[in-house]
């Protein structure tokens, strides 16, 4: 839960549960050495770049600053936190419809 000022926000219990779901999916593909676009792998022209293991946490550090970058002086505190809560509840719906290239899951 996230208060700011009396504002508040809360996700679904099952939030949780999908997005440990999702980790555990992707730790237990990487101790198999599965290739996963995006995250053992490069993008776009790339993804037949495959990224050593100590590279991981790093591309995906570097994936966030690279979409990151705007023109205009940055958010204030609360702006940036607002937008975040936003995202995060957006999340449960992209991890649904991207297990199943779209199709939402029951």
């Amino acid at each position: 839960m996230w208060r700011k000022k009396g504002l508040r926000s809360r996700s679904h219990p099952l939030f949780a549960e999908k997005m440990n779901q999702s980790r555990e999916f992707v730790e237990r593909a990487l101790r198999k050495g599965e290739k996963i676009y995006g995250v053992t792998t490069g993008f776009g022209l790339l993804s037949d770049q495959i990224i050593s293991l100590s590279q991981i946490e790093a591309l995906q550090r570097n994936l966030i600053r690279s979409h990151s970058v705007g023109i205009g002086p940055s958010f204030d505190e609360t702006t940036t936190r607002a937008i975040m809560v936003l995202r995060a509840m957006c999340l449960p719906w992209d991890i649904q419809s991207s297990v199943r290239g779209g199709e939402t899951l029951d």
